[in-house]
């Protein structure tokens, strides 16, 4: 079964439960046996019944309409038990088994706990009658020491603390296990990667970086950083990470990031290394600032929403961003003196400013293939000797489509070139009215230095190719 079919198949579940899961019998019972490894001192577990989290309701509706772009999701890689109550709990007998009764129609998730060792989550279940979890087994939570000099595994199932900081040095790699939740104490608290970090979730075992809390707010941890500057190569899949100041930080050493989440973080994701990185099938949201890079970065087919400032920013370097929806930012995509930026095929939505443009190559700045939708403010503005090649994009309901700012800079008047726009949907047929949408230098009112946006030849029907593909 496919993910969009699963998830699919979630939502219904949850519409059924929540339609007949009152009506139902509820003299259910769950049933199974909790194991403690290493209980010398007999703490007895618990189980706890939770219904699982929404996913957020944007980030459904654009992995529904829109499969290919942004993490592979699910129900249970958003739920926190911490942040819910629980509807039913259940202490285990001493040797494990534990009953829990009177429990409605519906679709639960189980937490397992018990003093002093690492929760663990049932996958999602539907209880229509008695249902048995059979096994799971809570082992200590772990306190990893400050360096990490030779190869070492986190183990599946298992939880760890980070007080303070942990420092894999080079030549040592760190692997993260799937399903493995690691827990920040400290506003400092960070993983620093010399050496490799190999943090391989899978769909239906993520990773989780995460807050200890109590609060659960942005910069409660600092961040994962990778500063490797071996040729090796850390990658990171499946992994959630939350409450970071950033979430990774890639410094100095490659990285392949896959199907990783980042939220309310203050950034998500930085580059700064000198070498690509690979950034593939990511959703950032409810962040300060999505994806910023310093230094060459290449995104596809990711979703960037909801981030308080800008969605994706390059400043200075080469980006390539393909295939991602950028949506409901206060800036979409900020280019910042880069020498060369391949902005294509991306959905850029419901931003207040869909692109801006500043002081980039004046051959290399390619614009094409877009859906530039229902921007509040501007489709793309340009300023500082900007001057994108755009074409073949679909402007649809921006009050500016492009808007030129003129600038000076001593006695040299800024942004003075014309704008390449050909062969592009403007939403109308009419001359005029696309005119009408542009601030250039024909707009009446500008100074008779700034550019012109050059639009005609353009198209008369929407561009079929434009958007994630």
């Amino acid at each position: 079964m496919n993910h969009y079919t699963r998830q699919s198949t979630i939502i219904f579940i949850l519409l059924l439960s929540i339609i007949i899961g009152c009506g139902k019998d509820e003299g259910n019972e769950v049933t199974g046996k909790v194991i403690l490894s290493d209980n010398p001192n007999n703490i007895t577990p618990a189980v706890s019944l939770f219904n699982p989290a929404a996913i957020p309701s944007s980030i459904e509706n654009y992995s529904l309409e829109f499969p290919q772009c942004g993490a592979i999701i699910n129900q249970s890689c958003f739920f926190d038990h911490r942040l819910q109550n629980p509807i039913k709990t259940s202490t285990c007998s001493s040797n494990g088994d534990y009953t829990i009764a009177g429990v409605s129609g519906g679709y639960y998730i189980a937490v397992f706990t018990a003093e002093g060792f690492g929760w663990r989550y049932s996958p999602p279940f539907n209880v229509d009658g008695n249902h048995h979890l059979g096994t799971i087994e809570l082992f200590p939570v772990q306190y990893p020491g400050i360096y990490i000099t030779s190869d070492e595994i986190w183990a599946s199932g298992h939880q760890y603390f980070i007080q303070d900081s942990v420092r894999v040095e080079a030549g040592a790699t760190l692997t993260v296990e799937p399903g493995v939740w690691v827990l920040f104490g400290g506003t400092l608290s960070k993983i620093s990667i010399l050496g490799v970090l190999m943090a391989v979730g899978d769909e239906e075992n993520w990773i989780r970086f995460t807050s200890d809390g109590p609060d659960f707010s942005p910069a409660d941890w600092n961040r994962i950083s990778l500063v490797n500057n071996s040729d090796s190569v850390s990658t990171i899949e499946y992994a959630l990470m939350e409450y970071a100041n950033t979430g990774i930080s890639a410094n100095s050493g490659k990285a392949a990031l896959r199907n990783v989440i980042s939220r309310h973080c203050y950034t998500g994701v930085a580059v700064l290394t000198q070498q690509l990185s690979d950034i593939s099938r990511c959703t950032i949201y409810d962040c300060r600032n999505g994806f910023c890079g310093s230094a060459d970065m290449r995104i596809d087919s990711s979703l960037v929403s909801g981030c308080d400032e800008i969605g994706i920013a390059v400043y200075n370097t080469n980006g390539w961003i393909y295939d991602t929806i950028v949506e409901a930012c206060s800036l979409g995509f900020k280019e910042d003196h880069s020498p060369l930026i391949q902005f294509e095929y991306n959905l850029v939505h419901g931003n207040c400013i869909g692109l801006e443009m500043q002081a980039g190559s004046p051959v290399n700045l390619l614009v094409q293939y877009n859906n530039i939708v229902g921007n509040s403010v501007y489709g793309m503005r340009c300023f500082a000797s900007a001057y994108p090649h755009t074409h073949y994009n679909n402007f649809i309901d921006n009050p500016y489509a492009v808007y030129s700012y003129a600038q000076m800079w001593g006695t040299i008047p800024l942004q003075d070139e014309d704008i390449d726009a050909e062969y592009n949907y403007w939403n109308t047929t009419s001359p005029d009215e696309i005119s009408a949408i542009i601030r250039d230098g024909n707009t009446p009112g500008t100074l008779n230095w700034l550019g012109i946006v050059n639009f005609i030849p353009f198209l008369t029907q929407t561009e079929p190719a434009a958007g994630p593909r």
